[in-house]
């Protein structure tokens, strides 16, 4: 049956760019004018931002670069996965992944095969060298990441970037997870789309989704700038990533069906600080699966209504609208997947400090970085139970929901 979707979406997603590709569709799609720090307020404000980030990340830095203290357990995983698969072994088995690597202590396995087997180069040193070099190729990647948001959406970038360093941004430089690069191909995409090349966007997001397949989600994206043709785009990412399951169907017939029923049990397995996703906190709360499904369905359907009567508006703000939806929508959400949170964050506060009133404003940038920093702060005696970061990223869908409808006047500095 998973053949057959896999299949069907393959079927469709040619269909879809050979329709692109015979009658291309243009729209009027681009980026809205750069926010650069010309002003004194601004140029405190990235002062202020780039100290509060020096501060956060140095320390923390100098300790993964140290001999001996580069943790990495996510990269162990698929350092050792990558060669017991080619080897014959499942690596979705944990005792077969304990045979094959002689450790006993690794983390599960939730790559699909043919990512898994990407990985396998990095055998060929040792894990500690492998950990800083992919370090390192991460901190180039989250510079410009940073850089570039910061020349979009201005120097608040910075500032939120620092008070998501802590839950977001470290875990995810420790463990040696991918979520950083995810990102950078996520947002490249949201870049190509906003510059209205759609295919380049529908390439780079079925890249990003190869590690975690539901960030195939943020295709839908393309829906948002051209209702009328976004389905093309769609469906190419779509067809993109099932042709690239279906070969690591071909190649690994085996661990792609323990793959499929794992990935399938580990959306529904985790919870509390660290795996805050909607469903895992309404599922604390008692909530089933029904509940839980139309919860969902209630906030993509409210973000659709509420994209469609703001046509008018801005595309770039309307788009982190609809991706602070899709990441509600998750089944699984892990800490460092917050990175995603950073650009959103940041345009909501330079919304917020353009609006014309006089204490509202203020007091509302006030409220978004104590929840930034308020609810990202671990209590580790109720971990498990803890879904304050599910509230920060609610809050933050329901802020730039609000800044749609009631917009802010010109900015003013």
């Amino acid at each position: 049956m998973m053949v057959a979707a896999l299949a069907v979406l393959v079927v469709l997603g040619l269909a879809a760019l050979l329709v692109e590709l015979r009658e291309p569709a243009r729209g009027s799609a681009s980026l809205a004018p750069r926010a650069r720090p010309e002003g004194p307020r601004q140029r405190v404000i990235l002062i202020v931002g780039l100290l509060l980030l020096a501060r956060a990340a140095f320390g923390e830095l100098a300790d993964l670069f140290e001999a001996g203290a580069v943790r990495d357990w996510d990269l162990a995983v698929y350092y050792h996965a990558g060669p017991a698969l080619l080897a014959g072994f499942d690596p979705y088995d944990a005792v077969q992944l304990a045979a094959a690597s002689g450790r006993d202590d690794l983390l599960s396995c939730y790559y699909p095969p043919l990512t898994v087997a990407a990985f396998t180069p990095l055998s060929r040193v040792d894990l500690a060298i492998a950990g800083r070099a992919l370090l390192g190729l991460k901190l180039v990647l989250l510079g410009g990441m940073i850089w570039a948001w910061t020349r979009q959406l201005g120097p608040w970038v910075v500032v939120v970037t620092a008070a998501l360093w802590l839950y977001a941004i470290q875990i995810d430089l420790g463990s040696g997870n991918v979520s950083v690069f995810e990102q950078a191909l996520l947002w490249a995409g949201v870049g190509a789309l906003l510059a209205d090349r759609r295919l380049a966007f529908a390439v780079l997001i079925a890249c990003a989704a190869v590690f975690k397949i539901q960030l195939i989600s943020m295709a839908a994206l393309a829906l948002v700038v051209d209702p009328r043709h976004g389905w093309r785009p769609v469906c190419v990412a779509l067809g993109g990533l099932s042709a690239y399951l279906l070969i690591g169907v071909g190649a690994f017939p085996g661990p792609s069906v323990t793959w499929y029923t794992m990935a399938q049990g580990a959306a529904l397995s985790e919870g509390g600080f660290h795996s805050p996703s909607l469903v895992a906190a309404l599922r604390h709360l008692g909530a089933g699966s029904t509940a839980s499904a139309l919860a969902v369905a209630l906030v993509l359907a409210s973000s659709t209504w509420l994209l469609w009567r703001t046509r008018e508006r801005p595309l770039s703000e309307r788009l982190m609208v609809a991706i602070l939806a899709l990441t509600l929508a998750w089944p699984r959400l892990k800490d460092y997947s917050f990175i995603v949170l950073i650009p959103p964050a940041a345009s909501s506060i330079a919304r917020l400090s353009a609006h014309p009133g006089r204490w509202a404003p203020k007091l509302g940038i006030a409220a978004v970085l104590a929840l930034l920093v308020l609810l990202t702060r671990e209590r580790p005696d109720i971990a498990n139970e803890d879904y304050r970061p599910t509230l920060l990223l609610l809050s933050l869908w329901l802020t730039s929901a609000a800044l749609l409808v009631w917009p802010p006047g010109p900015q003013k500095f």
